[in-house]
């Protein structure tokens, strides 16, 4: 049980919600693109409020925050502007995917580390 304060306490939020999101490129069909969005925003909105009655000290901080905004722009990036502009590069998108969620991995992975 203390485990899990701790790791509620250091973002398991925020991880989960990036393990979600990496996992978009293998949804790779033109007619699975709203399937992602109702599916990640149902889950995590359901999560949050779940974790946040039972834990109301549950909060994101600043830089935390302002990642969970920039996947807004990495995915209107990634599913929309680069099949467009850029369809000849057809591994790009997996590319940004796994660059801006490994960021976002090792920061949780290292602010657990710090904590504990």
């Amino acid at each position: 049980v203390q485990c899990f304060q701790v790791i509620l306490h250091d973002g398991s939020f925020f991880l989960s919600f990036l393990g979600t999101y990496s996992l978009f490129p293998l949804l790779f069909e033109a007619q699975e693109f709203l399937v992602k969005i109702v599916i990640l925003l149902m889950v995590h909105s359901f999560m949050f409020v779940a974790l946040h009655r039972i834990y109301p000290e549950l909060r994101l901080n600043k830089f935390e925050k302002l990642y969970l905004y920039g996947l807004v722009g990495h995915f209107v990036v990634a599913e929309v502007l680069l099949p467009i502009f850029l369809a000849r590069l057809e591994f790009l998108p997996l590319l940004l995917y796994s660059a801006y969620c490994s960021v976002g991995i090792v920061y949780s992975y290292a602010k657990l580390f710090l904590s504990v």
